[in-house]
């Protein structure tokens, strides 16, 4: 899997994300009118779209995890709402999904020895017709 983010690619199949999660959640009305026995749901058309999961980096020094645990954050923080694409697979069985405009809602970093680790939500919303 590939993770992609604006100008920034963030995940390689070499270099894969861990805990993938992909949250999907629609915006719906419940309408209980008198008499009736059930009640009438509609789908207002609005969703919201959540992508969260983890990559690690590996440097050769402390120092430089260091480093590169801070710039990644700063790098990302800057760039504005962007296509977040999810590309799956390679060759001819390689597909990809985009979620547009989406936002960078949460970053979570650390570092251990050499080992970077950041954890990263992207969220966009879609408005109903």
């Amino acid at each position: 899997m590939k993770i992609k983010y604006s100008n920034l690619t963030i995940s390689t199949p070499e270099n894969p994300p861990k805990n993938f999660s992909l949250t999907l959640k629609k915006t719906l009305q419940t309408d209980k009118a008198i008499g009736l026995e059930n009640a009438m749901v509609s789908d207002r058309g609005n969703c919201v779209s959540s992508v969260a999961f983890s990559v690690e980096n590996s440097r050769k020094t402390p120092a430089l995890a260091e480093e590169f645990c801070i710039e990644f954050l700063r790098e990302i923080s800057k760039l504005p709402p962007s296509p977040l694409e999810i590309i799956f697979g390679e060759g001819e069985s390689k597909k990809s999904f985009i979620i547009e405009n989406a936002a960078m809602s949460k970053c979570k970093a650390s570092v251990e020895g050499r080992i970077t680790s950041h954890s990263l939500e992207f969220t966009a919303g879609e408005a109903g017709e």
